[in-house]
């Protein structure tokens, strides 16, 4: 369930009003042109609030704001096997402001292709790797021609784990 809503019964949502508000307050920042994602999931988090996944609650994340931010679910909206239809849950922003936020996005990455000059870079094992501490999926990193798996649980989420924190990719691929 998206964050910002509340399920009623099984196919009915309705506003979490307090959540709502940041889910208006993460598009106005980023429509702004002032932040980006990671500064808008510090901002979320100090305000206190988690997001919800797979292994519970969570700080935000620049990858959680980023989903978001691209969620047209938020404009009241479902999409089905790649088609838009109304949904029966309330919108949280109006297409304008999302489409503005998209536009910004599509110029702000114009041209980055998530690859360098050595080619693209895969970590097949990231989402799998997860820290037997605190329970952060590992995410993949090349520093110096070298490819490793790091646990973002410290930096990104402030937790407090005492796990090592990389692992060269060879060694668990």
């Amino acid at each position: 369930m998206p964050f910002g809503y509340r399920r009623i019964d099984q196919r009915t949502l309705e506003l979490d009003p307090k959540q709502a508000k940041r889910v208006q307050f993460a598009f106005q920042k980023y429509a702004s042109e002032l932040c980006t994602d990671g500064e808008i999931a510090r901002m979320i988090n100090d305000q206190g609030y988690r997001t919800k996944n797979k292994t519970g609650e969570a700080p935000f994340a620049k990858d959680s704001v980023r989903g978001l931010l691209t969620n047209p679910f938020y404009t009241g909206v479902v999409m089905y096997k790649g088609e838009i239809f109304p949904g029966r849950h309330p919108a949280i922003i109006g297409q304008e402001t999302f489409d503005k936020v998209l536009r910004l996005r599509r110029k702000r990455y114009a041209g980055w292709k998530g690859f360098t000059s050595q080619g693209p870079r895969t970590y097949p094992a990231a989402g799998f790797l997860v820290c037997e501490e605190c329970g952060t999926r590992y995410r993949g990193r090349t520093t110096r021609n070298t490819r490793y798996y790091y646990d973002p649980g410290n930096s990104e989420y402030k937790r407090n784990c005492v796990q090592k924190k990389m692992i060269i990719a060879t060694h668990v691929e």
